[in-house]
């Protein structure tokens, strides 16, 4: 997806109105729940992770871990991603 190759890139302005405007085209085909809109929830996460929004970015996550579990079964690799996402957010929260 063209969003995570500029979150690569540390184009995160572009990558955010991509993935915002990704978010709305899906919503308005598919409804409010979609594995693709899970994923681009994902790329919101990591959006607000990378400029340190790490509250916004587990709220994000989180929201797209509850949406994938709604489309896909819990061994799907895009779980374990997102999931492994969460972890590293709650790490870094974590009092040491």
């Amino acid at each position: 997806m063209l969003a995570a190759h500029f979150i690569q890139a540390g184009a995160l302005r572009r990558a955010e109105i991509l993935v915002n405007v990704s978010i709305q085209i899906q919503r308005a085909i598919y409804g409010q729940n979609h594995r693709d809109i899970a994923m681009n929830l994902n790329h919101r996460g990591i959006i607000a992770y990378k400029r340190g929004d790490l509250s916004n970015s587990l709220a994000t996550l989180e929201a797209a871990l509850k949406m994938k579990r709604l489309c896909l079964s819990e061994s799907h690799p895009d779980i374990a991603l997102i999931r492994s996402n969460i972890a590293t957010i709650r790490g870094i929260l974590a009092p040491a």
